[in-house]
């Protein structure tokens, strides 16, 4: 801390070029080796914006510019890095109620004239200390947020951009659309589609906690979903190798829930597997709930041996899926209360039913009403997409 106090650069402004010049000795004499003055308000403003001082000590009554509009013009400064310098006001004045007022214009604090040596370097040192400190966890927060805003922007890669839903749902004829909202600055969720041999397959996975940790899990699950190699309809063969892969590589005590659904357009079926995921609503072309794909299998991560079973069950032209991360159902609402299930089937079966009704508009409907009573108190990561099989 001492080098960095001798380097800190202080800025004396005084319209008395003897009382400047006795400053800058007894400044000097105390190791601070970096030192410029101005002779007035208006003179040491300008130097201010050219040399961006650690600290600047000025005097109130002076020519053209006084110390107390000095202070105002300092704090008013659309540069934060200036509006934020400390001043140290040297000055005769004694009442509290002018005290008062220096205070209100922007002043940090005072020395008493006569300028008592030990006094000067000592306020001097104090606030020089508190300006870098604070200067530094300014810096270490502004870089933290920055490679968050990187790490969230990377994070936002990984799930389907509306392009990405929209060709392959059109190649494979379905609709797809589908929200990602992290609780914090980084999410534990991931989900996903892409095409397997003339079918859709589409993954959901929800790592335990959120935040760094679980966005690196989710980082690791994106690299193992696709160098899998995933069996044409064997979507527990495939959870079965994902988690065995997957669970030497999480840290103690992290897991996730995950199901893997496989929709085959032309058989009008699909296979599916879960590891302790939320169930996953079907809607029939009329907009009823056919049922909900249950889970049936461990979390991944919680047993490298674990075998999960694969589901097969009819999905014809016109029905939908729905999935959804756990945040959806576990979200207060009003009077504390969560979305019940039975709700949730009605809201989505009532925009399914509604003229012109399409994955988008079943989404956005949804989200609607969320909005409102929900998503102000999320306290998890909260994904959820919706797939419908274009009628023929």
């Amino acid at each position: 801390m001492e080098a960095v106090l001798r380097e800190a650069l202080i800025l004396i402004v005084d319209d008395d070029r003897f009382e400047c010049d006795l400053l800058k000795r007894l400044l000097a004499k105390s190791g601070f080796q970096r030192l410029e003055s101005a002779s007035n308000g208006r003179v040491g403003l300008a130097q201010v914006e050219q040399l961006k001082p650690d600290l600047i000590v000025t005097d109130v009554i002076m020519p053209e510019m006084d110390g107390e509009q000095l202070c105002r013009a300092v704090r008013a400064h659309a540069d934060p890095r200036i509006a934020q310098i400390p001043i140290l006001v040297q000055t005769v004045l004694d009442d509290a109620q002018d005290q008062g007022r220096l205070f209100a214009a922007g002043a940090t604090d005072f020395v008493s004239k006569p300028v008592d040596f030990r006094e000067l370097v000592a306020r001097t040192r104090v606030h020089l200390e508190r300006e870098l400190s604070q200067r530094a966890l300014r810096e270490f927060k502004l870089r933290v947020a920055q490679e968050l805003e990187l790490a969230r922007d990377t994070q936002r890669l990984l799930n389907p951009s509306p392009e990405t839903m929209l060709e392959l749902g059109a190649k494979l004829g379905f609709e797809i659309d589908g929200y990602h909202l992290p609780s914090s600055e980084l999410g534990g969720d991931l989900w996903g589609i892409r095409e397997q041999a003339g079918k859709l397959a589409v993954h959901m996975v929800d790592f335990s906690g959120h935040g760094i940790n679980a966005a690196l899990n989710v980082f690791r699950m994106h690299t193992l979903i696709h160098h899998v190699s995933a069996p044409e309809f064997d979507t527990g063969r495939y959870l079965t190798q994902l988690n065995r892969l997957l669970t030497p590589l999480l840290p103690v005590g992290d897991f996730a829930t995950m199901v893997y659904v496989v929709v085959d357009p032309l058989r009008e079926c699909l296979a599916y597997s879960s590891a302790a995921a939320p169930a996953v609503l079907s809607f029939d072309a009329r907009g009823e709930c056919q049922g909900m794909l249950e889970s049936r299998g461990l979390p991944l991560g919680v047993a490298v041996d674990a075998v999960y079973d694969t589901c097969v069950v009819p999905f014809g032209a016109g029905s939908t899926l729905f999935f959804a991360s756990d945040a959806l159902l576990e979200t207060n609402g009003p009077d504390r209360s969560f979305l019940p299930v039975a709700e949730l089937q009605r809201l989505l079966g009532d925009s399914l039913r509604a003229e012109g009704a399409s994955a988008a508009s079943v989404l956005g409907s949804l989200l609607k009403h969320l909005r409102a009573d929900y998503l102000p108190n999320l306290v998890d990561d909260l994904t959820l997409g919706v797939c419908r099989l274009r009628p023929r």
